[in-house]
């Protein structure tokens, strides 16, 4: 639906337990108006449940972009911010950002 309106700027973030995460976010929030007059829509997508989510913004407020669940990391592996564990290895996770058009 978003990419008929204009590009996407796709925001893989660890969660709102990363400080830095949550920085990244509002930084974003305040600027939004730049994306808009680019034509560009944001989105930011992390493993945290929508319960959480929806806890944090009646704590700190909303973005003025969507802000989606991928709980099992699925749509993060397929752009690469996640590699699950494995024999001898731990789970990682990266930050990505991605322009879609």
């Amino acid at each position: 639906r978003l990419l008929r309106e204009g590009p996407v700027l796709l925001v893989f973030y660890y969660g709102y337990w990363c400080d830095h995460c949550v920085v990244q976010l509002f930084d974003i929030h305040e600027d939004i108006r730049h994306f808009h007059e680019l034509g560009a829509q944001v989105v930011a997508i992390s493993a945290d449940p929508p319960s959480e989510t929806a806890s944090k913004f009646k704590q700190y407020g909303r973005f003025d972009f969507d802000v989606l669940s991928d709980p099992g990391n699925e749509v993060a592996r397929l752009y690469s911010c996640h590699d699950p564990p494995g024999e001898g290895r731990e789970e990682k996770q990266f930050h990505g950002s991605f322009v879609i058009s």
